[in-house]
């Protein structure tokens, strides 16, 4: 991670080797199927950017804590997906596990409740 002193400068390179970049998936990828909470959270996260995406679960491991006792950080990631299930995005289970919601809808439908 490039340290916040350093936006906007030009990242020094030592190699002419280009670092490999990972795609991170697309939400409606990454909660094809339930996610446990924590998992969700860290998922979260990858799509913001905050933690490398790694099917490893690396990145996930060495931040467990986080997702799985109560914080600041875990507090607002669990109040974002409550916010996405109430629009709709996600769908939650008895279970706290959460999926992509599937039904085809527009901007406009999420936004006004279409």
């Amino acid at each position: 991670m490039t340290d916040c002193a350093d936006k906007g400068k030009e990242p020094k390179i030592d190699s002419m080797e280009e670092p490999a970049m990972v795609q991170v998936p697309t939400i409606r990828e990454l909660f094809q199927d339930w996610q446990d909470f924590d998992v969700a959270e860290y998922y979260f996260c990858c799509l913001l950017g905050l933690v490398e995406y790694d099917e490893s679960f690396d990145a996930f491991r060495e931040n467990k804590g986080v997702f799985c006792t109560k914080n600041r950080m875990s507090d607002v990631l669990f109040d974002t997906l409550e916010s996405l299930v109430a629009l709709g995005i996600l769908e939650k289970n008895d279970d706290i596990q959460y999926r992509y919601n599937c039904a085809n809808r527009s901007l406009q439908e999420i936004a006004y409740n279409k």
